[in-house]
């Protein structure tokens, strides 16, 4: 497995002005192949930041090109499908507080599984916010009500479970949050 260390070393000279060279693991083959491209269409490369940032693959550079500009934005493209820990297809999305990462299921239930029950129940109202419009409290709970858990993947279940499991008030004050900060039509 690749490491950011032969990652440095292999592309040392084009990294000497690099403040900040923090790709994550699951990365590193696409960080790896972008430098390669890069190096070959600008020669005079010089990179000065490799990162994350809301779940997807930063680059910043002397690129000139527009090929160089292609390449760069098709490998932050790429980290966006790609889970950031090990490198498997993957999903970018709200792992809770507004830290947004690009995970697999495997490793978006890891990370969602430190939130507590209140982050998570607040995480299944806004993926439901996302793909069923409801404009009241009301609403939301009638639509919950009949809802069927059946057809869910088992990344969403933990969620679903916290909410399901809060007192009605509970509940209610999450939905009037997240109705909150919805943007006005």
């Amino acid at each position: 497995m690749l490491t950011i260390e032969q990652l440095e070393e292999k592309y040392n000279k084009y990294l000497i002005d690099c403040f900040d060279f923090s790709p994550p693991q699951g990365w590193l083959n696409i960080v790896d192949t972008l430098l390669y491209e890069l190096v070959i269409c600008e020669p005079k490369l010089s990179i000065s930041q490799v990162k994350e940032k809301f779940g997807q693959l930063r680059v910043h550079c002397n690129a000139q090109s527009q090929i160089a500009f292609g390449l760069i934005e098709a490998a932050e493209i790429e980290s966006n499908l790609t889970c950031q820990v090990c490198g498997e297809p993957g999903v970018n999305r709200n792992c809770g507080g507004g830290w947004y990462t690009t995970l697999c299921g495997k490793h978006f239930i890891e990370r969602i599984s430190k939130l507590n029950t209140k982050e998570k129940a607040k995480m299944f109202v806004e993926h439901i916010a996302n793909c069923i419009p409801f404009s009241s409290v009301n609403e939301f709970t009638c639509s919950f009500n009949n809802f069927d858990p059946s057809g869910m993947t088992h990344e969403c279940r933990p969620l679903y479970e916290s909410f399901r499991n809060l007192a009605c008030d509970n509940r209610q004050r999450i939905i009037k949050e997240v109705l909150e900060r919805r943007p006005k039509e």
